[in-house]
């Protein structure tokens, strides 16, 4: 067999691994006609066809393993309790464990959750979320408290709960539950009445919950009483879920599962494949090693939490609510973001908040955590208007440091409370505790923010930095959640859902070219649920060549699809106009 027919034959392999589904048929006909013209005599005898043979089918294997990692080709689905990623080391660690019970609890949240976001109200449901929780909804209440908008959930019913991950954090155990659920949501905004619309249907929710290992369960969901001395919480428990009698933190994870995150399905489906990423780079680390509580989804919660009261703080043009627990140099480039346009975040959300790198800068400990939110955002004038007509979602690199040689935390800055003597703390700009006169945002007893870098700041500093870091994820990683088509089609849902419904024939041009690049429409089903209640956000990654590819797609599909009315037009030019390349 001669080196050209070798390598023709190579060609064609790497062409199939790196080809999607759709078009490997075409390669069929090739891979038959170069066989023919490699051994036009019979040089080979059938042992060479049969590598060939094996080799090809190998490279479709781990295509076909590609495809079904990939970020939201396939949502997670049901699956029994036992073949559950983590289960066999958590069960073996927690063998009292029941799938029930946790499934009540599950239940009980999530509809006290909806009923407290209608009201508006946290005080029912403060014992069981995390702080960052709390903010994420305290945050959301602020931004409709000033475009004067109302929110109404009902016809709530959970259609099915399932756990679908089990993970070790340092001294705690998190898991990951998926709710399938329906209800109706109906918008009213007096100020704006393009914000107004009413959408029911189906959805994945994906639910996380923490509790630390090795401590009894103390049922909090289902009585209002704290777990420590048994007084009445009350409801004023305010920003801190502590007791008014012993001072104990009931929302801690040292009595029962504290929910720590809900993520929509299309961003925890591509998390999942971050969160592989981060746990290996996590095993080579010496980062846990050096804090006796060291846990990294409390400190994403944190930083979460951090992330949207400057969020809230750039939007209510006051920067005192960030004083607290950012540096100097953090603080000042804030300041330079703040508009006089008076810009307001509509539906913010919080998708994913992932650490993605660790180093060291002489005795500092220092994080990289990649922030994900989706939001449309609407200029506060009279009246106002839309500066997004659709949802869309960015990313933004948060970087904390700490002391290495600091000491336990007393109190959370984030939380309004002191870390060096745990009294509360009033938004100010002076960064002194009123009580024991300790410097607030120092970095010897909590992580403070440094920086917050694009995503194009931060892969510039990575390649400058990456041999002195201890702990990294590739910058490029997010960009990889989702291929081109997944952006794509994501985009071109949220397209078609302009004009505020996603009926039969919305579905039937999404399914239409969804089919033919390659996608199992049974295994993206979710996606179209997203679409339905409007909880589709367009996504675009930071890598220009990735971006230039995913608007050609657009542009094809926009003939194919037939994008005709002026509402689906505005969105799909909205997207050219803010991904073209410079």
């Amino acid at each position: 067999m001669n080196r050209r027919a070798i390598l023709h034959l190579l060609t064609i392999c790497l062409s199939i691994f790196f080809t999607t589904a759709p078009v490997l048929h075409v390669y069929t006909a090739e891979l038959e006609t170069a066989l023919q013209y490699a051994l036009p005599s019979g040089e080979t005898g059938p042992g060479f066809l049969l590598i060939i043979a094996a080799v090809v089918f190998f490279l479709l294997l781990v295509r076909r393993f590609r495809t079904l990692e990939s970020g939201m080709k396939h949502f997670p689905a049901p699956r029994p309790l036992e073949k559950v990623p983590g289960y066999k080391e958590f069960i073996d660690k927690n063998p009292a464990f029941s799938e029930n019970d946790l499934k009540k609890k599950v239940s009980h949240a999530f509809l006290e959750v909806q009923e407290a976001w209608s009201k508006q109200d946290l005080s029912k449901v403060r014992r069981y979320i995390s702080d960052g929780i709390w903010q994420f909804f305290h945050t959301q209440f602020s931004m409709m408290e000033l475009l004067d908008l109302r929110e109404q959930l009902d016809h709530f019913q959970i259609h099915n709960i399932f756990i679908d991950r089990f993970e070790s954090d340092g001294n705690y155990d998190i898991v990951h539950v998926g709710v399938h659920a329906s209800m109706r949501r109906r918008f009213s905004c007096d100020r704006l009445p393009q914000l107004e619309n009413t959408d029911t249907g189906d959805f994945i929710e994906f639910w996380s919950f923490i509790r630390k290992r090795g401590k009894a369960v103390k049922n909090i969901y289902h009585y209002e009483t704290c777990p420590s001395c048994s007084a009445h919480l009350g409801e004023q428990m305010g920003e801190l879920s502590r007791c008014g009698y012993c001072g104990a933190l009931v929302n801690s994870g040292e009595y029962d599962w504290v929910l720590l995150r809900i993520s929509q399905a299309d961003d925890y489906a591509g998390g999942r494949r971050l969160m592989k990423a981060q746990h290996h780079a996590l095993r080579r680390s010496s980062l846990v090693d050096r804090y006796i509580d060291f846990s990294v989804r409390q400190i994403e919660d944190r930083v979460g939490n951090g992330y949207l009261q400057i969020l809230r703080a750039v939007t209510r043009q006051d920067l005192s609510i960030m004083r607290r627990f950012s540096t100097n140099r953090a603080f000042d480039k804030t300041r330079l973001k703040v508009s006089e346009e008076g810009l307001v975040f509509h539906r913010l959300f919080l998708n994913d908040v992932s650490l993605i790198a660790a180093w060291t800068e002489g005795e500092m400990d220092k994080l990289a955590l990649a922030v994900s939110s989706s939001y449309q955002r609407v200029f506060l004038e009279d009246p106002p208007r839309l500066a997004d007509p659709q949802m869309v979602t960015s990313v933004e690199v948060v970087i904390v440091q700490r002391s290495m040689r600091g000491e336990q935390s007393k109190g959370s800055l984030y939380m309004h409370r002191c870390p060096n003597c745990g009294t509360p703390v009033e938004n100010s700009y002076e960064p002194v505790c009123q009580y024991c006169n300790a410097v607030l945002n120092s970095p010897e007893r909590e992580w403070i923010i440094d920086d917050i870098l694009s995503p194009a700041e931060y892969k510039r500093f990575y390649q400058e930095n990456k041999k002195s870091f201890d702990m990294k994820v590739s910058p490029g990683f997010p960009d990889k959640l989702f291929d081109v088509h997944e952006y794509a089609l994501n985009n071109l849902m949220a397209v078609l859902g302009a004009e505020g419904t996603f009926g039969r024939q919305e579905e039937d041009r999404a399914e239409k070219l969804a089919k033919k690049w390659g996608f199992r429409i049974k295994g993206i089903r979710p996606l179209f649920e997203l679409a339905k209640t409007r909880r589709l956000s367009l996504k675009m990654p930071d890598d220009p060549k990735m971006r230039e590819k995913i608007l050609e797609l657009l542009d094809k599909a926009e003939e194919q699809t037939g994008v005709t009315s002026p509402a689906e037009q505005q969105v799909l030019e909205y997207i050219r106009t803010n991904n073209r390349p410079q």
